[in-house]
């Protein structure tokens, strides 16, 4: 595969490839450190946002960027909090191989930035048992990943599925999105869309920002913003 299309592939291959550290020992300095004071602030149902690493064709792609510049947004990933357990903080997160249960220091020292954390309001907690039912659904279900951003409620990818949950919950947290209507949708994003097969109608959730995506969400208030 030449490197043009394989870089327009792995573009729309999902906000769940495994990201690749740069520098793996900061990364587990730095994990050591501030995983006991992120864990201290969490609670089940809280939505965890962060700029992944994924550095592609020998560092010269960082396909994370890539869709958060698309979206003009600091993440590129959201995974919910399904788990405060003795262990550590348990994550329910959408890989390329579907569905997984991770541990928040496994998951974040995989190469993680501008990390934030936003939870339902108090007002809106009463919803929170019926979120969290529809993660332990999809999860009993083992649910596959939507590389063809198809939501059609049988794959998922990551974001698609935080607010899936929420939906199912009757609590919706934000409108989608077209892929042909993000801020900075180009001709390079429109072939890629025609190589990979995807819909350039097909609305899709996003992380987004103040104004739009699930960040935008008036439903949510911020419990920790670590952005640079």
């Amino acid at each position: 595969m030449k490197p043009i299309f394989l870089f327009i592939f792995v573009i729309f291959s999902g906000c769940s490839l495994t990201p690749v550290p740069q520098n793996i020992e900061q990364l587990h300095e730095e994990t050591l450190r501030i995983i006991p004071l992120i864990e201290q602030k969490l609670q089940e149902g809280d939505i965890i946002f962060r700029l992944s690493q994924t550095q592609l064709l020998g560092g010269l792609v960082d396909f994370s960027k890539t869709i958060a510049n698309a979206t003009e947004s600091d993440f590129s990933h959201a995974v919910l909090v399904y788990k405060i357990s003795p262990d550590g903080i348990i994550l329910a997160d959408i890989t390329p191989t579907g569905i997984a249960r991770r541990y928040l220091i496994d998951w974040y020292i995989e190469g993680t930035s501008n990390f934030a954390v936003k939870r339902l309001k108090p007002e809106y907690q009463y919803y929170l048992p019926l979120i969290m039912c529809c993660v332990k659904q999809k999860i009993d279900e083992d649910i596959l990943y939507d590389a063809k951003f198809a939501g059609n409620g049988v794959k998922f990818y990551c974001t698609e599925f935080v607010d899936h949950c929420f939906r199912q919950a009757l609590c919706p947290l934000a409108p989608r999105l077209k892929i042909k209507d993000f801020p900075k949708f180009d001709l390079f994003f429109s072939l890629g869309c025609f190589i990979g097969g995807i819909d350039i109608n097909s609305e899709v959730a996003i992380v987004g920002n103040n104004k739009i995506g699930l960040f935008s969400s008036e439903k949510l208030e911020t419990v920790l913003d670590f952005r640079n």
